[in-house]
């Protein structure tokens, strides 16, 4: 897993819908648990609010980025130049397919069903393909019920709600929970294979009481080092 590609996608929208308009795209490409590459645009309002896409912002997400910071709302506010959405999701595509050529890149949301299910809708009123697989889908929410302990990367550099800044956030905390998954990987392998000695070992009845006494030690030296984890109960999580 850790040497796949992966992709943090962040979105800023007006709107929580599959058919939200999008404001802004940051985007991250990982590779070996760090990060690659960056991509961001904002995007063009009145083009991200063509009639015939039938994107629909919503009162409640409008009142929450009235209450957020000068900086956040310069996403959504026009105050900024922005780009097409068209020509932005035509360049996103070709900026993915540097990296995942065959469309196989996992590709990471902050929520199973915001950042790729909005960008997906996208893709589809413009009658071209996705840029990934869609059994590639990832929710960066998961992993880090999982791994609890790769949401703490550090403070937050930037401003939050900037696409980029949030993209580039979230990507650390992808890439410390690829280590973390690598590492519990590494040493339940080794653990496994103790066992099966100890297996093979208990079952031999010619094993002298010293191989026993040194497998016994190996394996307590293994639990000490690493020790097995308890299975985390999914938090329920929803994307704000």
């Amino acid at each position: 897993m850790i040497k796949q590609t992966h992709i943090v996608i962040d979105l800023e929208t007006l709107g929580k819908g599959p058919n939200a308009p999008i404001a802004a795209i940051g985007a991250v490409v990982v590779r070996d648990a760090k990060p690659l590459d960056e991509f961001y645009r904002r995007i063009d309002l009145e083009s991200a609010m063509i009639p015939h896409w039938k994107r629909e912002a919503d009162a409640s997400t409008i009142q929450w980025w009235l209450q957020q910071s000068a900086e956040a709302r310069a996403e959504i506010d026009g105050s900024q130049p922005g780009t097409p959405i068209i020509s932005t999701l035509e360049q996103l595509a070709g900026w993915m397919d540097i990296y995942a050529p065959h469309r196989d890149a996992l590709v990471w949301g902050n929520g199973s069903s915001f950042d790729n299910v909005i960008l997906r809708s996208a893709y589809s009123e413009l009658t071209r393909p996705t840029p990934w697989e869609f059994r590639n889908d990832r929710d960066l929410r998961t992993i880090l019920a999982l791994y609890p302990e790769a949401k703490n990367v550090g403070p937050f550099e930037g401003t939050k709600h900037h696409a980029l800044h949030d993209a580039r956030h979230e990507a650390k905390q992808l890439c410390k929970a690829l280590r973390l998954h690598a590492g519990q990987s590494e040493s339940s392998s080794v653990l496994s294979d103790l066992l099966h000695q100890a297996a093979d070992v208990l079952t031999n009845p010619d094993a002298d009481m010293f191989e026993r006494l040194q497998l016994a030690r190996n394996i307590q030296g293994e639990l000490e080092n690493n020790p097995l984890q308890p299975q985390v109960e999914r938090e329920e999580v929803s994307h704000g």
